[in-house]
């Protein structure tokens, strides 16, 4: 007898240790929710002023471009993870730490500028709760 429950054991522990390597970015200036980068679940996000629903995009209303930069998580050694940054070609700059930047990569602790009035600090997101966030995020899926 295989019931919904055994069949949901072996994701956990895949969820698992991809939420281990959760980083958010919080919002320090500018309007926006929290958002996050997971190894083996969303890697790749695109910024931006373009209200689509386009998978892996981030909506961020005001002085920033449809498409205005672009974040990658790198794994640099067992648990440890920078964000690649590409500012795509936006006409009011990307920033790491307030110098402007083509491309870059962002540290936990470190913060992120977009245009004039966006600031954005990288955090490593809790074991728990990226743990919790992700079997939250799959039972959602399955249960569709």
């Amino acid at each position: 007898n295989n019931t919904p429950s055994e069949n949901c054991a072996k994701p956990k522990t895949k969820l698992a240790s991809a939420a281990a390597a959760g980083l958010q970015f919080i919002f320090l200036s500018g309007e926006g929710e929290p958002f996050e980068l997971h190894k083996g679940v969303v890697e790749t996000i695109t910024l931006g002023s373009n209200p689509t629903n386009m998978p892996n995009t981030v909506f961020i209303p005001g002085a920033v471009d449809e498409e205005h930069a672009e974040l990658t998580l790198q794994q640099q050694r067992k648990q440890v993870f920078t964000v690649k940054v590409k500012d795509l070609r936006s006409s009011a700059g990307t920033f790491i730490n307030g110098n402007k930047i083509k491309e870059g990569k962002l540290f936990v602790g470190d913060e992120l500028g977009l245009g004039d009035g966006v600031v954005l600090k990288l955090r490593r997101l809790p074991f728990s709760e990226a743990v919790s966030k992700n079997q939250d995020d799959f039972n959602k899926r399955v249960s569709r």
